[in-house]
Order: C-alpha cells, then sequence, then structure tokens
C-alpha cells in the first residue's frame, strides 16, 4: 500500500510524526517502573472470551521487564519477549532513521 501526497511538506510532518512518536512511546516505556503492567485486567481477547492465554499474553510485560533488564521476569511473563522485543526496536529504529533521513532531505 501506498500513501500518495499532494507535497513534500506532507510527507516531512508524516516522517516527523513517526520518528518522533517512537521516540516518546521508548522514553515512556523506559520512565515506567518495570511492573506497570503487572497488575490489572488482561486486554486479550482469547483471556477474556475463553479464559484462556494465548501466545502473545504476557509479551507487553515481558517487553517490559526485558526493557528494564530484569530477563528473568521477562521469561515468566512471556518467553517470546526476548526474540520480539530485539525485532522490534530494531525495525523501530530503522524506520524512525529513515523518517529522520526523509526529513532532512
Amino acid at each position: 500500500m501506498s500513501i500518495h501526497f499532494k507535497n513534500d511538506i506532507q510527507k516531512k510532518w508524516l516522517n516527523y510524526g513517526i520518528a518522533t512518536s517512537f521516540v516518546f512511546i521508548l522514553i515512556l516505556l523506559f520512565l515506567l517502573p518495570a511492573g506497570y503492567f503487572d497488575e490489572g485486567v488482561s486486554v486479550c481477547p482469547s483471556m477474556a472470551i475463553y479464559g484462556k492465554e494465548c501466545l502473545g499474553c504476557g509479551l507487553t510485560r515481558g517487553t517490559m521487564h526485558l526493557l528494564h533488564g530484569d530477563w528473568r521476569e521477562a521469561m515468566y511473563h512471556n518467553s517470546l519477549s526476548i526474540i520480539t522485543t530485539p525485532i522490534i526496536l530494531l525495525f523501530g529504529s530503522y524506520f524512525c532513521f529513515r523518517s529522520i533521513k526523509n526529513i532532512l532531505t
């Protein structure tokens, strides 16, 4: 899918928004305590409907603990967070730097 812009200013603003959003979310996750998402109601549809955890359950909690350096707790919540968090950070960084490059050119 391709987005067509009327002018380069719209494209630069979109790139600016993407880069700013990624950096803001990353900073916010670092500022929140590691156990911030450990308590509370699950938002997983599988958990709400069937009462069973899916493969993605605990991924947010695992990612938060992983970002704060707590590997053991991240593995406890969801072992896939060890794989998905670096992938998300790599792709997010790539798109962030690409957006910044598009803003500057």
